[in-house]
Formats: structure tokens, sequence, C-alpha cells
């Protein structure tokens, strides 16, 4: 009973690893097209909340940008609880690295670079990928004890011959 409970925690705990991979798969593939076409389009989403804040999401020149102000910019006529699209031009904050912060009263300005969304994103499929290539090519044939290399056909739980678990075959 309980060996069966541990199955089927390690199978539901592998699909959630595998859909986590995936979905921080799409999101590296989306940081890198965001990436590249920033660098051509400069586009932004801006909001006004019941509270009257102005708040603003940029894609532009390499980087993700945020902006929080109390008052709404000149040029916007919305109303609260609505959103509009604006393309907005204006000299932008010096960076390091591409990264930015800085508050004033009622405001703040936030920057992070497309390269380290991506990075974040690209660790678990790479993690899985190298994963997947150093099993591939180990030289353990597949239901051999990765440890030991005894056949475990017939005992695929754990090898009888050195003790490893399953995590331990090939």
């Amino acid at each position: 009973m309980w060996d069966a409970g541990r199955r089927l925690y390690r199978g539901m705990k592998r699909r959630l690893l595998s859909l986590l991979t995936a979905l921080s798969l799409l999101l590296c593939v989306t940081a890198c097209a965001l990436w590249v076409r920033s660098y051509w389009l400069l586009e932004g989403c801006s909001w006004y909340d019941v509270n009257h804040h102005y708040f603003q999401v940029s894609s532009l020149k390499g980087g993700l940008w945020l902006h929080r102000n109390a008052a709404v910019p000149t040029g916007f006529n919305i109303r609260p609880g609505s959103f509009q699209i604006k393309v907005t031009v204006g000299s932008m904050p010096p960076t390091t690295l591409g990264f930015h912060a800085s508050h004033g009263p009622f405001q703040w300005t936030a920057a992070v670079p497309y390269w380290a969304i991506f990075l974040l994103t690209a660790l678990a499929p790479a993690t899985t990928a190298a994963r997947l290539v150093r099993s591939r090519f180990s030289g353990v044939p597949p239901g051999a004890c990765r440890h030991c290399g005894y056949d475990l056909r017939a005992t695929p739980d754990r090898c009888p011959e050195c003790g490893m678990e399953a995590a331990g075959v090939g």
C-alpha cells in the first residue's frame, strides 16, 4: 500500500516537473522573441486604476520596463478602471547591464533586461536536456543499473547486486 502511494507521488511529481519545464521553455522562447522585437518596436500597455494610479509596462531596447506614477502623463485621456495602449517616447534612464530601479515621491520605475529573463527561463529546459543527453550516451543499456550494470528486468525496484534504488536504473 505504502509503495503504491510512493509510486503515484513519484509519477505526479514527474508530470508536474515536465509541465513546469514545458512552461519554462514557452516563456524562454517568448522572452527571446520579445527581446529581438524590442530593438525594432517600442511597445507598451498603460492603464489608470480606480485609485487614480497610472501604471505602464513597456518593451524597449532589450528590456522590460515597469513604471508607476500617481498622475496620468500628458496625452492620456482614459477613464479609471480602463486601459489604453499608447507609444510614448522619451529619454531612457541609465541602466547597469540593462537593470534599472528608481523611485521618487508617488512613483517608481524598474527595468529587467530580456537576457536575464531568457537565462532564468532557460534553466529548467537546459537541465532537462542535459539530463536526457547524459542518460542517452551513458553507455549503460536500458533496464540496467547505472551503478553496477546488473540487468534489472526481473527486479525493477532495486538492484539485487549493489542495492541501488530504481532512480539508478538506466
